[in-house]
């Protein structure tokens, strides 16, 4: 129950955020010359009509020591080709593609590699904190699988099905009105898995890809944050 409440209460919040701001005044025509900042505001990037395209890419990478004897080296890779369309300004919907890999090392040999294939839903909403930066929520619901094809340095062949819901804050930076820079921090996130029989839930809260929070100590969550460079494309 706390795992759908806690849910609940993120899926309520965006969706309240999205909406908050739906009633706007329709800009008056300047009367002298145009100015870039008023430019940007009679054709937003994000007006109603628009297309989003891009890829944002994530990498994270650990070294310590396991017990301390060990060193443990890993890197996680996140690439996110995505495409979507602005129902109404500053709302798009669209589809965000995950493809990843996991690898690490223990004394320098190599000891689990993993890859990951997810597809996912996704609604964003913009608001405006500057002339040329825009803070936006992104709620993504994830289905893929996920492949170990090495486990404690034995070749495996272990096929994981996953699915989940993320929450995910982040900032856009416009140089033009056909160009975006974005940075996102991390995620709030539920995810389940099956192995087999077996079934594991999470949910917890990832920032600069580390868990600053998760429930369940056997559940690996890799959400690295991710910088991107966007399209907007249309009238």
């Amino acid at each position: 129950m706390k795992k759908l409440f806690l849910l609940s209460v993120c899926t309520l919040s965006f969706t309240a955020m999205a909406f908050a701001q739906t009633k706007k005044t329709a800009p008056m025509p300047p009367k002298g010359p145009m100015v870039k900042s008023e430019m940007m505001t009679m054709n937003s990037p994000t007006q109603k009509g628009k297309w989003l395209v891009g890829a944002n890419i994530g990498f994270n990478s650990f070294k310590g020591e396991v017990a301390g004897v060990e060193e443990q080296k890993s890197n996680n890779l996140l690439v996110q080709p995505a495409v979507s369309y602005f129902i109404k300004d500053d709302l798009a919907v669209g589809l965000v593609l995950g493809v990843g890999s996991r690898n690490r090392q223990l004394a320098g040999v190599d000891d689990q590699k993993i890859s990951s294939l997810s597809v996912a839903p996704s609604v964003r909403y913009y608001m405006p904190i500057g002339n040329r930066v825009k803070f936006y929520g992104q709620l993504l619901v994830p289905i893929g699988s996920e492949k170990v094809t090495l486990d404690a340095g034995v070749a495996v062949d272990v096929k994981t099905q996953t699915m989940g819901v993320n929450l995910i804050p982040g900032f856009a930076f416009f140089p033009s009105q056909k160009i975006s820079i974005e940075l996102n921090l991390g995620s709030i996130y539920f995810q389940s898995a099956k192995t087999g029989d077996e079934k594991l839930t999470n949910m917890g809260i990832n920032m600069l890809g580390e868990d600053i929070y998760s429930k369940s100590d056997n559940f690996n969550n890799y959400n690295p944050a991710t910088i991107g460079i966007k399209f907007h494309l249309g009238k």
